[in-house]
């Protein structure tokens, strides 16, 4: 895992992921449903924390006990979210991510401002 300190840029920290754990990553996305507000304000105030700006969400394949924590912190510090495919998936038309059913009830449950109906598309949409 250290190697991964010394490197320069995102790009070779990317590459550096994609050669040591091919296929982790499965794609990135500009950001959240805007239907899901308070998903995007708690990315901000992480980056702000780190003072950086929000990048892109990163999908992966799962999150294991290994080097895989260890790349979605310091991917975070660098203005990322790390998620799972699992846990969202993006709106067909805009191409935003929306929490699949099972994060969308924890959300709502939990007080959240959600739409009232989840659904696999933006209201907007």
């Amino acid at each position: 895992m250290s190697a991964i300190t010394q490197l320069k840029t995102l790009k070779e920290v990317f590459q550096y992921i994609d050669d040591t754990h091919p296929g982790w990553v499965v794609d990135m996305y500009d950001g959240y449903s805007k239907d899901y507000k308070e998903l995007d304000d708690n990315w901000r105030k992480i980056c702000e924390t780190f003072k950086t700006t929000p990048k892109k969400i990163i999908l992966i394949e799962r999150l294991q006990v290994d080097d895989h924590y260890s790349f979605a912190e310091l991917l975070s510090q660098c203005g990322f979210v790390v998620r799972t495919r699992y846990e969202f998936s993006p709106c067909s038309t805009c191409r935003l991510l929306i929490p699949n059913e099972e994060v969308y009830n924890r959300l709502k449950s939990s007080g959240k401002a959600v739409p009232e109906l989840w659904d696999t598309k933006c209201q907007g949409c």
